[in-house]
């Protein structure tokens, strides 16, 4: 069995699409002749999902200075590891300041030194053959870098995010991010993202390679289809950004057809309460059939899918630059379902691409609220039975472990 060192703040028991991600990795490459053990920090600035769990015995956990908690507290902004500040006046151009000349690459920069200092004492040359990093944050990478140098082993670094893109999009580019992040793509032995689109981008501003491997499911696909029940819900889960995501076609057209019989009796959001996505829903006439769930641990969702009709994904808004190959993570989710999808954005991007591949399937363009309500007709009485095990999170931790093989050939 081959060893590979994880460098990756996002992990167990933190949550989120990043923590899932990584600790699938590590949980399967055992399957495909790899050990994995993980660099990560003690107390991340995160929340928490019980649900996720790794050995601790693989796991090398190292403190961190969290400077977005450290700022909150000096600066008495409020807010916590999950709820931005909230600052006016003085403190929120110094809290700005800070961000800029502080945070860089990211806030979890305060993570670098204890992280490089415990790996050295605990590390010893020959004890792995390889480092695998994932990002964000950037400081993963950072780390990844000096252990790579230390213990002259492969590494493999994952750009699950659009760094300096995304930068260049808010309008702050920053020539010391690109610098940094080319520096990083041309030093590392091989390179993964999460898109075509992205990886195409990415290939041609580093001038390398850059492999593929999506996000992925948990869900057994060859399970017997969950019974539908008379009870028309259409379930909506991850978290709607009104500034790159426009639901107004589907809240539309369930408010139509919730005007004829049979109609939808119910939008269930899979989460927390959200007043932007309520405030959409509710303009477009169908805030009453709004539910919300709560915060669900990860191992609770895919039973709630299964309990709707049909299930709403979010697109980008335009298949230009790096929107085109955002492709949100909860649609991986869905296609491990035997529900009917419904696609809401712009038709030419990688999300939209993918779904042609699969049954079910209905792609919606933008503000096409006729297209919208076909599909919602459809949906009621569809029958889908797919085969989304490609994408299951074993199966692509096999990419992963072909690009250490070649790495360390």
């Amino acid at each position: 069995m081959k060893r590979v060192l994880f460098v990756a703040y996002y992990f167990p028991p933190l949550g989120g699409i990043g923590s899932i991600r990584t600790v699938s990795f590590a949980e399967h490459l055992s399957d495909f002749g790899w050990e994995a053990t993980v660099l990560a920090p003690r107390n991340g600035a995160y929340h928490r999902d019980p649900g996720l769990a790794f050995p601790e015995t693989r796991v090398i956990r190292t403190g961190s200075i969290e400077l977005s908690r450290a700022g909150k507290q000096l600066l008495r902004t409020g807010g916590s590891d999950t709820e931005a500040a909230s600052v006016h006046g003085v403190r929120q151009l110094l809290k700005h300041a800070v961000r800029r000349h502080a945070y860089f690459p990211d806030a979890q920069i305060g993570w670098y030194l204890p992280a490089v200092i415990r790996a050295q004492q605990e590390i010893r040359p020959g004890r792995f053959d390889a480092i695998f990093s994932s990002s964000f944050p950037v400081t993963a990478h950072l780390i990844a870098r000096t252990l790579r140098r230390r213990l002259h082993v492969p590494w493999v670094a994952e750009f699950r995010d659009p760094w300096c893109a995304r930068l260049a999009q808010a309008g702050t580019p920053s020539r010391r991010a690109e610098r940094l992040e080319r520096g990083l793509a041309q030093e590392a032995d091989a390179l993964v993202t999460v898109s075509p689109s992205w990886g195409q981008i990415f290939g041609a501003a580093w001038q390398r390679d850059v492999s593929v491997i999506t996000n992925g499911h948990d869900g057994n696909t060859t399970a017997a289809p969950a019974p539908l029940t008379d009870r028309f819900t259409l379930g909506y889960a991850g978290t709607f950004y009104p500034e790159s995501q426009d639901l107004d076609a589907i809240w539309s057209a369930a408010a139509a057809l919730d005007q004829m019989l049979p109609g939808v009796d119910a939008i269930r959001v899979i989460g927390n309460r959200d007043e932007a996505l309520e405030a959409r829903v509710a303009a477009c006439g169908a805030g009453g059939l709004l539910e919300f769930t709560g915060y669900l641990p990860h191992a609770e969702v895919a039973p709630e899918l299964a309990r709707c009709t049909a299930l709403v994904v979010p697109g980008p808004l335009r298949s230009t630059g790096i929107e085109r190959g955002w492709i949100v993570a909860k649609l991986f989710e869905y296609l491990a379902t035997s529900r009917p999808i419904i696609y809401v954005g712009d038709p030419e991007t990688d999300a939209a691409q993918l779904l042609r591949g699969f049954s079910g399937t209905h792609i919606v363009a933008t503000g096409d609220t006729a297209a919208a309500l076909a599909a919602l007709r459809t949906a009621r009485t569809e029958v889908v039975v797919r085969d989304a095990s490609r994408l299951s999170r074993r199966a692509l931790t096999g990419g992963l472990a072909g690009l250490l093989d070649e790495a360390c050939s």
